[in-house]
């Protein structure tokens, strides 16, 4: 994070990717800030060379407050079967209407 997102965390979205201790073959993502009015949605492709490359994670989303930043959240999920050697992951979002 750059100094301006620890100042205003609003400023930046951030997606974290880690490796899961379990289960193994895991990937933990987080990302913030998760804000009211939308909705998220996190993707995954093993290949963009493929014509509908992106499957949408079927792990529910955990919430957690982001430490002072009232009303913000960070989201995690878990991408359970992390099995490629490469994979790109996005997040789509949509404002709720």
């Amino acid at each position: 994070p750059t100094d301006a997102s620890k100042a205003n965390p609003l400023a930046t979205f951030i997606l974290d990717i880690t490796d899961s201790k379990v289960p193994v073959n895991a990937k933990e993502l987080s990302f913030r800030p998760k804000l009211a009015g939308r909705s998220y949605r996190v993707m995954k492709s093993n290949d963009l060379g493929q014509t509908n490359a992106w499957t949408p994670l079927t792990a529910v989303p955990s919430d957690a407050p982001v430490p002072g930043a009232p009303g913000v959240f960070e989201s995690k999920v878990t991408d359970t079967n992390a099995t490629q050697r490469t994979a790109t992951y996005r997040i789509e979002i949509n404002l709720n209407q």
